[in-house]
């Protein structure tokens, strides 16, 4: 059962804000998880990390719940008999740095003290290449110390950002040429493009190194997607998902001796435009997915 849902069922819109839920909100999601649980379900999934958002922007329901909700739920799992608590974590990049230590260890105290068996998406994270092993290190510890059955899971393959000319966000989004242009059908635009090189080194230069085009240091969270050209790839047709670092934006810039944002553009405009770049920002800050 997922918490978002969970949530809006019981608490209709005030569900999807960041609105504790009350004593009566929180027995009625115990009461249908218990049902659930006695259905055959297989367990309950939240998500803590802001980076899961709706159509609209807004965190998924069940990113601020408090531990008292999280706790009904575990027990509720737990008294089941069967079934575990799967959770999306907060990440190394959100903005309380010390938010990924305190979810290892609600995740530990929960599970210890209710008997509910939790599992994670355990992080390799472009900030902290090495938060993973922090991590298994922390759940091995609680489970010798208190009998905590806390199982990290690890993807595998990188989780990625892929960016093209017709994606809702790209690094020239925000460009006075690209706003110029958008208005074009399509194709249109990317034969402008193409055949004029001052256009489309113009708008390369309006870009910005950044997943949604913003260099506002005010927006917090376009400021967690920052790109580092060093990590940014095209995609490939048939995709690469483990291209080697020589493929890199910033590998190609300085062989060429260009702007990266130019490397960009033109990979975009590839394909008849379809092209895509990748930013693998989990799971691949070495460069490898060993």
């Amino acid at each position: 059962m997922a918490h978002g849902a969970l949530r809006a069922y019981v608490m209709r819109e005030r569900g999807g804000r960041k609105e504790a839920a009350t004593a009566d909100d929180i027995a009625a999601m115990d009461r249908i998880v218990r049902e659930a649980q006695a259905a055959g379900a297989i367990g309950f999934s939240t998500s803590r990390t802001i980076f899961h958002r709706s159509s609209d922007g807004t965190p998924v329901p069940g990113t601020f719940a408090r531990q008292d909700e999280v706790w009904a739920i575990a027990r509720a799992i737990a008294e089941s008999g069967h079934g575990v608590l799967e959770v999306a974590p907060t990440t190394p990049d959100e903005d309380d740095e010390d938010a990924p230590l305190r979810e290892l260890a609600w995740m530990n105290d929960v599970s210890a003290k209710t008997g509910c068996p939790v599992t994670f998406l355990c992080l390799q994270h472009n900030r902290r290449p090495d938060w993973w092993r922090v991590q298994l290190d922390f759940c091995d510890r609680e489970r010798a110390q208190s009998g905590a059955n806390v199982v990290p899971q690890i993807f595998c393959r990188a989780i990625s950002v892929m960016l093209g000319l017709r994606s809702r966000f790209h690094p020239f989004v925000r460009g006075a040429t690209f706003k110029s242009l958008s208005g074009l059908p399509f194709a249109e635009m990317g034969a402008r493009l193409k055949s004029d090189p001052a256009l489309r080194k113009r708008m390369a230069l309006e870009g910005v190194a950044n997943v949604f085009g913003s260099d506002d240091p005010s927006d917090a969270f376009a400021g967690q997607m920052n790109l580092d050209w060093q990590k940014v790839y095209a995609l490939g047709s048939p995709p690469d998902y483990e291209p080697a670092p020589e493929r890199s934006i910033a590998a190609i810039d300085r062989r060429q001796g260009r702007d990266p944002r130019e490397v960009v553009l033109d990979i975009m405009l590839e394909e008849d435009g379809e092209s895509f770049i990748q930013y693998p920002f989990m799971g691949y800050a070495d460069g490898s997915l060993e």
